[in-house]
Protein backbone atom coordinates (compact mmCIF):
# COMPACT_ATOMS: atom_id res chain seq x y z
CA UNK A 1 0.00 0.00 0.00
CA UNK A 2 1.35 3.01 -1.03
CA UNK A 3 2.88 5.62 2.01
CA UNK A 4 0.70 8.39 2.36
CA UNK A 5 1.25 11.56 4.86
CA UNK A 6 -1.75 13.08 3.72
CA UNK A 7 -4.54 12.09 1.67
CA UNK A 8 -7.40 15.38 0.69
CA UNK A 9 -11.11 14.06 0.70
CA UNK A 10 -13.39 14.58 -2.11
CA UNK A 11 -16.64 14.65 -1.73
CA UNK A 12 -20.17 16.60 -2.12
CA UNK A 13 -20.96 19.25 -0.12
CA UNK A 14 -24.21 20.55 -1.05
CA UNK A 15 -27.81 20.10 -1.16
CA UNK A 16 -30.93 20.47 -1.49
CA UNK A 17 -32.29 21.10 1.95
CA UNK A 18 -30.08 22.19 5.10
CA UNK A 19 -30.20 18.80 6.69
CA UNK A 20 -29.08 17.33 3.21
CA UNK A 21 -25.85 19.36 3.67
CA UNK A 22 -25.47 18.56 7.56
CA UNK A 23 -25.54 15.02 6.47
CA UNK A 24 -22.88 15.75 3.86
CA UNK A 25 -20.42 17.37 6.48
CA UNK A 26 -21.27 14.08 8.80
CA UNK A 27 -20.55 11.66 6.04
CA UNK A 28 -17.35 13.35 4.97
CA UNK A 29 -16.11 13.66 8.68
CA UNK A 30 -16.73 10.20 8.68
CA UNK A 31 -14.95 9.41 5.26
CA UNK A 32 -11.58 11.24 7.17
CA UNK A 33 -11.68 8.45 9.84
CA UNK A 34 -11.97 5.72 7.58
CA UNK A 35 -9.45 6.70 4.73
CA UNK A 36 -6.81 7.97 7.55
CA UNK A 37 -7.52 3.88 9.11
CA UNK A 38 -7.22 2.53 6.00
CA UNK A 39 -4.16 4.08 4.96
CA UNK A 40 -2.81 5.01 8.16
CA UNK A 41 -2.38 8.40 7.38
CA UNK A 42 -4.15 12.07 7.93
CA UNK A 43 -7.17 12.62 5.34
CA UNK A 44 -8.73 15.55 5.35
CA UNK A 45 -11.64 17.32 4.53
CA UNK A 46 -11.95 21.49 4.23
CA UNK A 47 -15.62 21.01 3.14
CA UNK A 48 -16.53 19.24 6.86
CA UNK A 49 -15.13 22.17 8.89
CA UNK A 50 -15.47 25.37 6.60
CA UNK A 51 -19.10 25.69 6.80
CA UNK A 52 -19.17 26.05 10.22
CA UNK A 53 -17.34 29.78 9.36
CA UNK A 54 -18.62 29.71 5.65
CA UNK A 55 -22.32 29.50 3.88
CA UNK A 56 -22.08 27.59 0.89
CA UNK A 57 -25.17 29.18 -0.36
CA UNK A 58 -23.22 32.74 -0.42
CA UNK A 59 -21.25 33.25 -3.58
CA UNK A 60 -18.46 35.33 -2.11
CA UNK A 61 -18.20 32.62 0.88
CA UNK A 62 -18.44 29.45 -1.20
CA UNK A 63 -15.59 30.82 -3.28
CA UNK A 64 -13.45 31.40 -0.13
CA UNK A 65 -14.08 27.85 0.80
CA UNK A 66 -12.84 26.66 -2.81
CA UNK A 67 -10.47 28.27 -2.71
CA UNK A 68 -9.34 27.07 0.10
CA UNK A 69 -9.59 23.72 -0.57
CA UNK A 70 -7.78 23.57 -3.49
CA UNK A 71 -5.33 25.56 -1.65
CA UNK A 72 -4.50 23.26 1.09
CA UNK A 73 -5.01 19.93 -1.94
CA UNK A 74 -1.59 21.39 -3.19
CA UNK A 75 -0.09 20.12 0.50
CA UNK A 76 -1.74 16.66 -0.05
CA UNK A 77 -0.40 13.40 -1.14
CA UNK A 78 -3.28 11.94 -2.59
CA UNK A 79 -6.78 12.72 -3.54
CA UNK A 80 -9.62 10.24 -2.24
CA UNK A 81 -12.61 10.95 -4.52
CA UNK A 82 -15.64 9.37 -2.53
CA UNK A 83 -18.45 7.67 -4.81
CA UNK A 84 -19.47 8.46 -8.36
CA UNK A 85 -21.52 12.08 -7.91
CA UNK A 86 -18.85 14.48 -9.44
CA UNK A 87 -20.08 18.05 -8.25
CA UNK A 88 -18.54 21.25 -9.96
CA UNK A 89 -16.17 21.50 -6.88
CA UNK A 90 -15.22 18.48 -6.32
CA UNK A 91 -14.55 18.08 -10.49
CA UNK A 92 -12.65 21.08 -9.59
CA UNK A 93 -10.44 19.41 -7.01
CA UNK A 94 -9.85 16.31 -9.27
CA UNK A 95 -8.95 18.30 -12.25
CA UNK A 96 -6.31 20.09 -9.72
CA UNK A 97 -5.16 16.54 -8.21
CA UNK A 98 -4.21 15.81 -11.90
CA UNK A 99 -2.40 19.20 -12.50
CA UNK A 100 -0.27 18.88 -9.71
CA UNK A 101 0.47 15.15 -10.97
CA UNK A 102 -0.72 13.30 -7.38
CA UNK A 103 -2.88 10.51 -6.95
CA UNK A 104 -6.56 10.15 -7.77
CA UNK A 105 -7.72 6.98 -5.37
CA UNK A 106 -11.57 6.54 -6.33
CA UNK A 107 -12.88 5.23 -3.20
CA UNK A 108 -16.62 3.48 -3.34
CA UNK A 109 -17.23 3.27 0.06
CA UNK A 110 -19.96 6.04 0.07
CA UNK A 111 -22.61 3.36 -0.70
CA UNK A 112 -22.00 0.85 1.93
CA UNK A 113 -22.21 0.81 5.63
CA UNK A 114 -19.72 2.56 6.89
CA UNK A 115 -19.90 1.37 10.29
CA UNK A 116 -18.77 -2.08 9.66
CA UNK A 117 -16.21 -0.35 7.57
CA UNK A 118 -14.74 1.24 10.43
CA UNK A 119 -14.85 -1.60 12.73
CA UNK A 120 -12.38 -3.17 9.99
CA UNK A 121 -10.07 -0.85 9.25
CA UNK A 122 -8.56 -0.96 12.44
CA UNK A 123 -6.63 -4.13 10.41
CA UNK A 124 -5.28 -1.56 8.01
CA UNK A 125 -4.02 1.14 10.55
CA UNK A 126 -0.34 1.41 10.84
Amino acid sequence: MPNFKRIYICSPLNADTEEGIRENVAKARLYMEVIGKIFGCKAVAPHAYLTEMLDDRIPAERQMAIEFGLKYLTTCDALAQIGNTVTSGMQAEIELAKQIKIPVIEADIACVDLSAIIKGADRFAR
